[in-house]
């Protein structure tokens, strides 16, 4: 702690417990030390349990962290003191365990916990990196987390508290990122700890029998988090008491029996009968105006249900009757509702009662991204505050509302959360400030509202929706509208899915992400293709021979990445593999919606006229031309099957549309040639099929792979990487609907062919 001794550092909540012991051993360890409290007169206190030389160094400011104008003060008092502040200590934080989510007139509950542990935390990082960048510190900020904020334990009524620190696990990484990109060197650091035996615990039997941590021991932690050199930052520290094993305790509490965790990435339109149940019921859908909850009242309309679409933007749900089948146009109704605003959710669950006697289905919609502002930007408290109140608290009321009205009638409804794959991982993507940390919230909301509503002994359930990028009017979705994107109708496609279930079957979280196959995935063009497409969001199931080589790439992409990146074993010269691994697909993940038919082989050194060659002639074609055909028709069966506008990508060659005057080519160029005339074949077949799937060819030049001789390597031959060509692959998949790229041909500079 040396380079420390003699530096200013802030500590929040500083009155008790963890803050109390963490003031206490920064100002032992040499630093002056800012204790921000409520409380204030109890961090005065603290100073009798310090050394002489210590009392001097810890200072008590009034501070509450839920008012911005506390927080501004603080800082500025530390300011005019002792000219900033070099680490920060996120501490203060608040839990509301006797008020449930879904309980009636919890709002300021909901408020006092969002407001402290989010909103306060938030706030008080962006002041001390702004005092830090002003001054050029490589400072340090450490925010204590939980071991909630990555697990949500079935403990009853425990509010948002987990919800918000699962929030502060994205906000985390969404800061790190900000820092990076911003080129300092400040370091962020998440603390989760276990059991700790502080005030917010209630005083009951039961926690006094539990493997238990002292506020020390947390203090000690953050100590060795500041103690690490400076090339070095503690990312997360978990720290749990010796004995605690709440996954055991989870495991016996909860009923999983009746349960279906999916990982599926698509489902088939779902089946009229399965909505049958829901004909003539009632859904509430937010932010229906446009993208996914647009698509959502009409699908849910369609099906028979009476849908109330609410937004602020009323007229356009009215426009989408126009949409609608004439029996369909008189289930769909407006309601003005700005859900950042209690009084207009009442007034609407009011309006939906009156009319409907309540409320049996709600699917959690609206949301709000602020691009472009950092969570550490000067003065965006606003943006802040709009993100959080419209995904998490508007989220949390509206379910509140809905459970209420369920729970008054005694029917056993459904809560969907649209939540996001950014509520799972935390993308590297600049300033998109506090939306993941919202979208953790909403993940650990999920699961608190289930554990409250099966302690309340309903069959009500609750679903998690996390969707891949969408083409909607966010502009994250139109920001990178280049890659790979669902539409709106897939959503509400998963929507009616999870609702269609039958009532024993609860779908906990359903990961919504464009399928990929790539072939010969197991090195060059096909490895940097895996690579590239889990990176951009898909679920990527790579087939090859040397599937374990395929299974070693997941530790070339983030870990976020590599839970998305698939093997199987496939020879696809064998119909059977292919047909083997399209239908394991289809069990595991509902489909495919895009195939990149990679798999390819040259047979160099042996020429057309060379004797007993057959071998190696059938071998060349059955993988470069009779593999594409397997491939790209059992893709297309699946496609077809579920009304996806995917598309066929082949790896075609420059040698498919030009012989080269090279000798011991084989038969390679005539196959290449034939793929040339299959995406043309399955272009005008896809054409006279009606539908909307595409096949594009990419034909690279040179590319530095296993089948090039090694002097063509390291010469002066000009040669592309394969990473050029999964970049290729990406650009294809990303032009809009109406645009199909035919031939992409790849050449490296100075390449004479």
């Amino acid at each position: 702690m040396e380079r420390w001794r003699g530096k200013v550092a802030v500590v929040t909540g500083a009155s008790s417990g963890i803050g109390a012991a963490t003031v206490k051993a920064l100002a032992s360890a040499g630093m002056i030390t800012f204790g921000l409290a409520r409380r204030v007169e109890r961090v005065e206190q603290l100073k009798a349990d310090l050394p002489e030389d210590a009392r001097e160094r810890l200072h008590a400011l009034r501070c509450d962290v839920t008012k911005e104008e506390d927080i501004l003060a603080a800082f500025r008092e530390v300011e005019a003191k002792c000219g900033g502040v070099d680490v920060l200590i996120n501490n203060a934080g608040v839990a509301r365990s006797s008020v449930g989510v879904l309980d009636a007139n919890n709002t300021q509950e909901l408020r006092d916990v969002i407001d402290t542990n989010l909103v306060g935390l938030a706030l008080c990082s962006r002041e001390a990196y702004q005092s830090m960048k002003k001054r050029s510190v490589d400072g340090h900020i450490v925010h204590i987390n939980s071991i909630l904020g990555h697990k949500v334990l079935p403990m009853g009524t425990l509010n948002v508290y987990p919800a918000t620190k699962y929030g502060v696990t994205a906000l985390t990484e969404t800061m790190r990122h900000e820092m990076r990109l911003a080129g300092t060197k400040i370091k962020v650091t998440s603390i989760s700890p276990g059991l700790v035996r502080t005030e917010i615990i209630p005083n009951s039997g039961a926690i006094a029998d539990m493997p238990i941590l002292e506020p020390e021991d947390i203090a000690d932690g953050i100590l060795f988090a500041l103690g690490t050199p400076p090339r070095v930052q503690i990312h997360e520290l978990t720290i749990k008491p010796v004995g605690e094993t709440p996954e055991t305790t989870a495991k016996r509490n909860s009923t999983t029996s009746n349960r279906l965790s999916s990982p599926a990435a698509y489902h088939p339109k779902i089946k009229a009968n399965q909505m049958e149940r829901w004909r003539g019921k009632v859904a509430v859908v937010t932010g229906a105006s446009s993208g996914i909850g647009a698509a959502t009242v009409k699908a849910l309309a369609s099906a028979g249900m009476i849908t109330f679409g609410l937004a602020r933007r009323v007229e356009r749900v009215d426009e989408l009757r126009n949409d609608l089948a004439t029996e369909a146009k008189d289930r769909l109704h407006s309601v003005r509702c700005d859900i950042t605003k209690e009084e207009d959710i009442l007034a609407a669950f009011r309006l939906v009662e009156e009319k409907c006697g309540g409320v049996d289905v709600l699917i959690n919609n609206a949301g709000l991204a602020k691009g472009g502002v950092g969570v550490l930007d000067a003065d965006n408290t606003q943006v802040i505050r709009d993100v959080f109140d419209t995904n998490v608290v508007g989220l949390a009321l509206c379910s509140r509302q809905a459970y209420q009205s369920m729970k008054k009638r005694s029917v056993d409804g459904h809560i969907v959360h649209l939540n996001s794959i950014l509520g799972h991982m935390v993308t590297p993507a600049g300033s998109i400030n506090v939306y993941p940390a919202s979208k953790y919230a909403v993940t650990a909301l999920t699961e608190t509202m289930r554990h409250e509503l099966r302690l309340a002994g309903t069959k009500i359930k609750v679903t998690s929706i996390s969707p891949g990028l969408v083409r909607t009017e966010m502009p994250t979705s139109t920001a990178l509208a280049e890659r790979p994107c669902l539409e709106p109708e897939d959503i509400a496609d998963a929507i009616l899915y999870a609702l269609g279930t039958p009532p024993r079957v609860q779908i906990h979280e359903l990961t919504i992400k464009p399928v990929a196959i790539v072939t010969g995935a197991s090195s060059g063009i096909g490895a940097a293709t895996v690579k590239a497409l889990a990176s951009a969001g898909m679920i990527v199931i790579g087939l090859a021979r040397r599937v374990e080589r395929v299974e070693q790439l997941r530790q070339d992409v983030s870990q976020q990445a590599a839970q998305h990146l698939h093997a199987i074993r496939c020879d696809i010269t064998r119909e059977e593999d292919v047909m083997a691994a399209f239908s394991q697909i289809e069990q595991q993940f509902g489909g495919v919606d895009v195939l990149i038919n990679n798999a390819g082989i040259a047979q160099g050194g042996i020429n057309l006229f060379t004797p007993a060659n057959t071998a190696q002639l059938r071998q060349v074609l059955d993988t470069n031309v009779m593999g594409v055909v397997l491939c790209s028709r059992e893709a297309f069966q699946s496609m077809k099957r579920r009304s996806v506008d995917g598309h066929i990508v082949h790896i075609n060659s420059v040698v498919g549309h030009t012989v080269p005057a090279f000798a011991n080519f084989n038969i390679y160029p005539a196959s290449k040639y034939a793929v040339t005339a299959l995406t043309e074949s399955m272009r005008h077949e896809l054409r006279m099929a009606d539908t909307n799937i595409k096949v594009t060819s990419i034909s690279p030049g040179l590319v530095r792979t296993e089948a090039i001789p090694e002097m063509m390597k390291t010469g002066e031959t000009p040669i592309l990487e394969a990473k050029d060509i999964a970049d290729a692959i990406l650009y294809v998949l990303g032009t809009p609907p109406r645009v199909q790229i035919h031939e992409l041909t790849i050449r490296p500079v100075g390449e004479m062919m």
